[in-house]
């Protein structure tokens, strides 16, 4: 009998970490498998345009330094729902750093929105730049959702920005 209670103790045990190692939260109306092709299931609304911004970013970044930045997704799609949009942001150097954990999240590895994070257009983060000089390049995927709780009529967007280290005088 306590061998039974053991095992099944034991398996209880392993199913618990295995739920706690499930680190990415699913976001608004996702599958919850992580991805970075938001137009796989958004559709283009008519005529709708997005334009993706991120303030707080240098044209040269100073080595090391952390940043402060905010993504804004401004579209002329107006939401008739709770939920405004969302976005996927990648890197390709530095470090991301998530500032509010309410409304962003690592997953796999760029940063997007969470479920609560999907009810805005803005989000901010911390960028620490990298020790060595190196062209830097942001990818920004973002999506202004009209809230009708479906993919048809939102509108994806893509940016790229590119900045460089500072130069020594």
């Amino acid at each position: 009998m306590k061998k039974r209670i053991l095992v099944l103790m034991l398996i209880t045990a392993l199913f618990i970490i295995s739920l706690l190692q499930n680190n990415y939260d699913t976001y608004a109306h996702s599958s919850g498998a992580p991805s970075f092709e938001c137009e796989d299931c958004h559709s283009g609304g008519e005529g709708g345009s997005i334009d993706i911004m991120l303030d707080g970013l240098p044209e040269n970044y100073v080595l090391g330094k952390t940043y402060n930045l905010k993504l804004k997704v401004n579209s002329d799609v107006t939401s008739e729902g709770e939920y405004q949009g969302g976005f996927a942001l990648t890197t390709s150097g530095g470090k991301i750093i998530v500032e509010d954990r309410k409304n962003t999240q690592i997953s796999e590895n760029y940063l997007t929105h969470t479920s609560e994070g999907s009810k805005f257009r803005e989000w901010k983060f911390k960028w620490v730049a990298p020790l060595k000089p190196n062209e830097i390049e942001f990818t920004i995927m973002a999506v202004a959702a009209n809230g009708d709780y479906s993919p048809n009529g939102d509108v994806v967007g893509v940016e790229v920005l590119k900045i460089k280290a500072k130069e020594k005088k």
